[in-house]
């Protein structure tokens, strides 16, 4: 976003309707359309999305479509593009609640637009660019889930300090154990490994690099694996 459309929207409820097709960068299965009016002011949006976190009650959505693209060589292309589209446009609409079997929190729906028009200034980034909208904020989200599990590690280590401290087996606590020293010496090295890629990808952003987006899928990856294996 721009610092104008931050302005405005920061403070709604939003929702990231991404679509399969983009996350899998299988650009051309994205079914969504949009289309600039003749007088080059607006964007006719029509389309579906599916599983979308917050859909039910988001204010604003940041969307990914098809948009026609003139080529150097006289020819149209349909290439994707990213906006942010206002429920206050008219056309919006949201599917009942998905029934999960977990993370029941998150409100999740299909999301409908209907002859949705949007304004050219809420085109995100460059026309026909989208993917790169997506892969950035795509690497946001794959940060969060190294950060996120290593609180889960460092409190099941903490808990299982707890436990091989009190617990007493054949007349010593289970800390004497090699054993449960060696399981114990893997649960930390993991969550300083991943602790540790926290720290530099959290160092990247801050300083502003944009390219770390090949340290934050290792650290989806690698996090997930040893959060597994506590």
């Amino acid at each position: 976003m721009n610092n104008s459309q931050m302005a405005r929207l920061a403070e709604i409820v939003g929702a990231h309707d991404l679509g399969l097709g983009v996350v899998m960068g299988a650009h051309q299965s994205i079914r969504s359309r949009a289309v600039k009016t003749p007088d080059g002011k607006h964007y006719i949006l029509d389309g579906s999305k599916i599983w979308i976190s917050n859909g039910g009650f988001a204010e604003i959505f940041t969307v990914f479509a098809q948009t026609p693209i003139k080529m150097p060589d006289g020819s149209t292309k349909d290439k994707v593009s990213a906006f942010i589209v206002e429920r206050s446009f008219g056309g919006v609409t949201s599917g009942p609640q998905e029934k999960k079997m977990g993370i029941k929190g998150s409100n999740t729906t299909a999301v409908h637009f209907e002859n949705v028009k949007i304004p050219v200034e809420n085109l995100l980034g460059v026309e026909g660019e989208g993917f790169k909208v997506a892969m950035n904020i795509l690497n946001n989200g794959r940060f969060g889930i190294p950060a996120a599990c290593t609180g889960a590690m460092k409190l099941c280590i903490q808990k299982t300090v707890d436990h091989i401290t009190q617990r007493v087996q054949f007349g010593q606590t289970l800390q004497e154990f090699f054993n449960v020293q060696e399981k114990l010496t893997n649960m930390i090295a993991r969550h300083y490994a991943t602790e540790s890629i926290v720290y530099l990808l959290s160092s990247n952003m801050d300083r502003g690099i944009q390219d770390y987006q090949l340290e934050a899928a290792i650290g989806k990856v690698a996090a997930s694996v040893s959060n597994l294996w506590f």
